[in-house]
């Protein structure tokens, strides 16, 4: 009989653990898309997302084309205010995210937190590669338009990836020291 009861109460803590897992996710799916969505309806049509201002330079209206080392430093500026932008909002989160980790004290709610943010993480890293790849698109077509070399979009596209794996391993090394620093308490 004992065996039996045994038996039923980790067959019930199974499925409890299996949907609860679900649950779980299915709860910090719904929590991010609605904060997207907040974020979105947030944004007023004369108000300019903070990456498009920084992608797209005025094309030249009159005939005369332009010295190459003009449009190089143009696309180089928009490059460094484009950068500047996205530290500046990578900055950001990181502060939002330290800020309610150290509030929790539930490991529940400190395992959904951790959650949340990666996903938001993952969302902001699709959204920045994709600016700095229409970006680089937008750059590469306009040399080609102009009868340039692409090499200077090739050199900006090397130091997007060098800067982007460098603060990959700083957030991680910042992570960890972070865990390490909770289990000491």
């Amino acid at each position: 009989m004992r065996k039996l009861l045994f038996i039923l109460l980790i067959i019930m803590l199974y499925f409890s653990f299996n949907y609860g897992m679900k649950y779980l996710n299915y709860a910090l799916d719904l929590e991010v898309e609605k904060e997207i969505n907040e974020a979105k309806v947030s944004l007023t049509p004369s108000e300019p997302r903070w990456v498009d201002e920084a992608i797209y330079i005025e094309e030249h209206k009159d005939d005369i084309k332009p010295k190459f080392e003009t449009v190089v430093s143009q696309y180089e500026a928009r490059f460094d205010l484009l950068k500047t932008e996205t530290l500046d909002h990578i900055e950001q989160l990181k502060t939002e995210v330290l800020g309610n980790l150290n509030t929790e004290t539930n490991p529940l709610t400190l395992g959904m937190t951790i959650l949340k943010y990666e996903k938001k993480a993952e969302q902001l890293e699709q959204e920045i590669d994709q600016t700095f790849d229409d970006f680089f698109k937008n750059y590469l077509s306009r040399l080609h338009q102009l009868g340039y070399s692409t090499t200077p979009v090739k050199k900006l596209e090397r130091q997007y990836e060098y800067t982007k794996r460098n603060i990959k391993n700083e957030l991680v090394q910042e992570a960890n020291s972070w865990i390490e620093e909770q289990k000491r308490f």
